[in-house]
C-alpha cells in the first residue's frame, strides 16, 4: 500500500473495472439469503496490533480496537448483532464508535438499527445511503429489503473518499465505481498495511 492519495486512487480504479464482471457473476452464484440457519457464529482473527477480521454467515468484518474509540467495517446480519458487540467486548474494545458500511447489502448493513440506535456514527458512500433509504428488490432471488429506518441510516455521507485518523492509523475509504454495487467502498489501513475490500473481492469463490 502507498501513502500517495492519486496512486492510491488509481489502483483501486483499476482493481474496480478489473473485478467488476467478477464480483457481478459471484455474486449471482453466492449472494446470501437473509437468515441464520443456525444462528450466528462469529469468528476472530487477528490481522495487525488492534485489528481484526471478523468472520460469520455474512460479509467480513473489520474492527480496530484502541483509545480513540472502536472502528468498524460493516456489521452482518441483524441477528448477529449481540454476538457482534460481546466478541468486541472479548477483544477490549468498547462498543463501536464509527461504523463504515462498505456497501448496502443486508448481509453487511444488518447491524445498522442496533448500532446506529445505540450511538455509533455510520458512515458510506452516498449511494449506498440512497438504496439503503430506499429500500429495493433482486428479482433473480425474489427478494425485495424494505427502507431501512431512520437509526440504521448512514449520518455522514461522500462521494469520492474519506479518511479516519484514530488509533495511530490512518483509514482511508475509497469509492470504487462501477463494482459489486454503485456505492462501494475499499477500506485502507495505511499504518497496518491492511485492505478490506467489501464484496469488491471475493475470496475462494
Amino acid at each position: 500500500m502507498t501513502n500517495n492519495r492519486t496512486s492510491e486512487k488509481q489502483q483501486v480504479h483499476r482493481l474496480s473495472r478489473s473485478l467488476a464482471l467478477t464480483s457481478f457473476l459471484t455474486a449471482i452464484i453466492a449472494f446470501p439469503i437473509p437468515a441464520l440457519a443456525d444462528g450466528p457464529h462469529l469468528m476472530s482473527t487477528k490481522v495487525a496490533e488492534n485489528l481484526y477480521m471478523l468472520t460469520g454467515d455474512g460479509g467480513n468484518i473489520g474492527v480496530m480496537i484502541g483509545d480513540d474509540g472502536t472502528f468498524l467495517i460493516d456489521d452482518q446480519m441483524a441477528p448477529a448483532s449481540p454476538e457482534l458487540l460481546a466478541l468486541i467486548n472479548q477483544l477490549g474494545g468498547e462498543p463501536p464508535r464509527f461504523l463504515i458500511n462498505t456497501h448496502f447489502h443486508f448481509d453487511h448493513t444488518g447491524g445498522n438499527e442496533l448500532l446506529g440506535g445505540t450511538g455509533t456514527t455510520i458512515f458510506s458512500h452516498e449511494m449506498a445511503r440512497t438504496r439503503l433509504a430506499d429500500g429495493g428488490d433482486i428479482p433473480l432471488f425474489d427478494l425485495s429489503f424494505p427502507p431501512m429506518a431512520s437509526d440504521g441510516l448512514p449520518v455522514v455521507t461522500f462521494k469520492d473518499s474519506m479518511s479516519f485518523h484514530l488509533n495511530d492509523d490512518i483509514m482511508r475509504a475509497v469509492h470504487t465505481p462501477r463494482a459489486h454495487t454503485d456505492g462501494d467502498l475499499v477500506v485502507f489501513f495505511e499504518m497496518a498495511n491492511v485492505v478490506h475490500a467489501g464484496d469488491v473481492f471475493f475470496n475462494g469463490i
